[in-house]
Order: C-alpha cells, then sequence, then structure tokens
C-alpha cells in the first residue's frame, strides 16, 4: 500500500468515527429538548383536571364531554410514550383518528378522509410522527371545502410504509416556513432511519402534498453509519386513495 491510500483511509475512518459522534450527540440533545417540554406538565393534576371538567360537563354537553374525552386519551398516550421508543403502528393510527374526531368536534365545518387497510401490519414506528404531518394540513391547509377534502393515505409495500397527506392551500401558504413539528420529525427521521426513508413536501399551484416513505423493516444499528439506500428506488407520489378502504372518522 503507499502512503496517500493509507492517509486516504485513515481520513475515511477518522471521517465515520466523527459523523457518529456528531449523530449521537444531535440524538442526545433532540431528545433532550422532548424531555424537557414533557417535563413543564403535571400528569397528575391535569388529568384530575380533565376528569374533573368531564363530570361537570357531560350532563349539560354530550359534544364537549367526548371532546375532553378524545383530548385527555391523545395525552394520555403522548405522556406514557417516550420520542426515542417506537410504538404500535395500530396506536399510531388511532391517534390520527383521534385527532380527526376531536377536529371535528371542534371546528364548525371539516371535510377530510383517512384511508388506510383495515388489517394494518404489525410494525412499530417512532410515536405521533405521522400525525405530525396531518395537524400541519390542518394548520396551513384549507379543510372547509367539500370538493377539496384534506384526504390522507396510507399504504403498505412489503416493509415499505406510504403515508401521503395532500391538501388545499390558500396564497399565503407558498411564503411560510416550515414549523417547529416538522423539522423535529426530519431530525427523528434522519437519526432513526437514515437513508431508508425519503420525504418529499411539495407544493403544486394551490395544492400540497406530504409524500413519506419508511423502511419500517429498518433498524439502526448502534453506532453503525447505513449499508445501503432506498432513495434511489422511490417513484413519484401518485393519488392511490382509490384503492383504499375508508375507515369512518
Amino acid at each position: 500500500l503507499n502512503s496517500g491510500h493509507i492517509v486516504y483511509t485513515l481520513n475515511n475512518r477518522l471521517y465515520i468515527r466523527n459523523l457518529k459522534l456528531r449523530n449521537e450527540r444531535e440524538k442526545t440533545l433532540l431528545l433532550k429538548e422532548l424531555q424537557l417540554f414533557r417535563n413543564h406538565f403535571n400528569e397528575h393534576i391535569i388529568f384530575n383536571f380533565l376528569n374533573f371538567c368531564y363530570s361537570h360537563i357531560h350532563k349539560h354537553s354530550k359534544e364537549a364531554a367526548r371532546a375532553i374525552e378524545l383530548y385527555s386519551e391523545m395525552l394520555r398516550f403522548t405522556m406514557n410514550t417516550r420520542p426515542d421508543e417506537k410504538v404500535a403502528l395500530k396506536d399510531e393510527i388511532n391517534y390520527i383518528h383521534n385527532f380527526i374526531r376531536l377536529k371535528k368536534i371542534l371546528s364548525a365545518t371539516v371535510h377530510v378522509n383517512f384511508f388506510h387497510p383495515r388489517s394494518v401490519p404489525e410494525y412499530r414506528i417512532l410515536p405521533r410522527m405521522l400525525v405530525t404531518f396531518v395537524e400541519n394540513s390542518f394548520k396551513h391547509g384549507i379543510y372547509t371545502d367539500p370538493g377539496r377534502p384534506v384526504t390522507i393515505v396510507m399504504k403498505f409495500e412489503k416493509a415499505c410504509l406510504v403515508f401521503l397527506v395532500k391538501n388545499a392551500v390558500g396564497i399565503r401558504r407558498v411564503n411560510e416556513r416550515s414549523g417547529i413539528g416538522l423539522e423535529n420529525v426530519r431530525q427523528m427521521l434522519d437519526l432513526y432511519y437514515r437513508d431508508h426513508y425519503r420525504l418529499e413536501l411539495r407544493q403544486d399551484n394551490d395544492t400540497y402534498t406530504c409524500h413519506l416513505r419508511i423502511d419500517l423493516g429498518y433498524e439502526r444499528p448502534a453506532g453503525e453509519q447505513p449499508e445501503a439506500t432506498t432513495k434511489e428506488k422511490i417513484k413519484k407520489p401518485v393519488d392511490v386513495h382509490l384503492y383504499y378502504n375508508r375507515r369512518p372518522a
């Protein structure tokens, strides 16, 4: 081996080592930020308060009581899960359904379709990741037009999850920047799925589309760099919602 090859090999190893350390530091900082957010809440007081509200409201307004019940269920899921520990995919789907149900109670008019297979594979995923894209569609999009409802599609291609969210947008959406929720999701995807996911966010005229593809069969080896990438295999997003069962929200 010549000296140039030896230097190149050593530099490459040093680069990989530094990259591993940087990834671990970023992961630690992100988890600390998320944990700090959770620590601001006193779980015991919060749920006692919600139970108090529910017991005094349900006699007068079944709808308001239902809203408290849905919010309590969503909050309990949030408090009982760690951002770095995967949950059953069916639990994440249920969280999305609860979000939609709550949104329909809180808003006068909501038009949304959520399509996914009735039988969901036994995969696990980082919690509250998919719902972030759904929340974003309601926060920045138009959901009151019955002719252009928010459309959420979930399908599976072997071990790959394909998640599509499409919504109409107004003129203001063009100049808006991604919120902290989307940035956190990007960081978590980078840390836990590396080259085994692809996220596309795009706007075509007055339609905003989120297209996420994750290899749920991939388990990130501790301190090890990815061996392959699936990004090149991902095709252009297509409108596939007609092929999936609709589960009423």
